[in-house]
C-alpha cells in the first residue's frame, strides 16, 4: 500500500523520486524479506531482514546527515553518496569532459 501511494505521489509530481531508486529498492527488499519471514515462518529470514534493516537505517542516517550538513555549511563536507571508488558523473558527462 505504501509503495503504491509513493508511486502515485511521484507520478503526480508531489515527490521527486529521480534519485531515490536505491532507497526504494532497499525498502522493497526489506519489505519482501520480512514479509516472507512472516509467511514462511523461517527464523533466518527474520535475522537477515533485521540486519538489512539496521544497515539500511544507518545508511539513511548518514545520507540525511550529509544533506543537512552540506546544506548548512554551503559546501560539500560529507559526500551525499557512498560511491565505492567510482565517479558520480554520468557516462555522457565523462564523454563531454574527454572532448574538451
Amino acid at each position: 500500500m505504501w509503495f503504491g501511494f509513493m508511486v502515485v505521489l511521484g507520478t503526480n509530481g508531489v515527490l521527486n523520486l529521480k534519485t531515490a531508486d536505491s532507497t526504494i529498492g532497499a525498502c522493497l527488499l526489506l519489505w519482501a524479506l520480512l514479509g516472507f519471514w512472516k509467511i514462511l515462518e523461517a527464523p533466518w529470514l527474520h535475522t537477515v531482514g533485521g540486519r538489512a534493516g539496521i544497515i539500511t537505517g544507518l545508511l539513511a542516517m548518514y545520507g540525511s546527515s550529509a544533506v543537512l550538513i552540506n546544506g548548512e555549511m554551503g559546501r560539500s563536507v560529507l559526500p551525499p553518496r557512498l560511491s565505492h571508488g567510482r565517479t558520480s558523473r554520468s557516462p555522457a558527462r565523462r564523454a563531454a569532459d574527454r572532448e574538451k
